[in-house]
């Protein structure tokens, strides 16, 4: 919520700066319900997608945009960001959430007769490299075929 509420005053001040008309908040139709809906492990997949479009979004802007006072911004904004998704990752691999990728074989420990000892867990900063790619991929691919359409 720190964040959040950081990256909108930021531009909030940028677009009454500018005279631009602000756009409605996010918690504008949160309900009052207190049961949940939704199961933390889904709640968790979807922070996690909308962390990774965040960034991919905060790197378009800022390729697209001709003013450099607003570069320094999304650059200093994507920071934060990439350490509130390593928090993500962490969470995910302590509730074993995620998923390993597929790795080659040992081959040398094959050949010795022992057991596949290089399918352990990778390191946490791979595991975050492959969640985040993972997600651009999924969401270029769901823009491209949305476009398509």
């Amino acid at each position: 919520m720190e964040i959040a509420a950081k990256h909108e005053t930021v531009f909030r001040e940028i677009f009454l700066k500018e005279g631009i008309p602000l756009p409605t908040t996010w918690d504008s139709t949160i309900s009052k319900s207190s049961d949940a809906a939704f199961s933390d492990k889904l709640m968790m997949f979807q922070v996690t997608s909308l962390t990774a479009m965040n960034i991919a979004a905060y790197g378009a802007s800022m390729s697209a945009s001709l003013r450099r006072d607003l570069g320094g911004h999304y650059t200093r904004l994507m920071a934060e960001i990439f350490d509130y998704a390593t928090d993500g990752i962490k969470l995910m691999i302590n509730n074993m959430w995620m998923e390993q990728p597929p790795q080659n074989t040992d081959r040398e420990a094959l050949r010795k007769g022992q057991p596949n000892n290089k399918l352990g867990l990778l390191s946490k900063k791979i595991q975050l490299f492959y969640l985040l790619d993972f997600l651009n991929q999924h969401w270029y691919q769901k823009c491209s075929y949305q476009s398509i359409s």
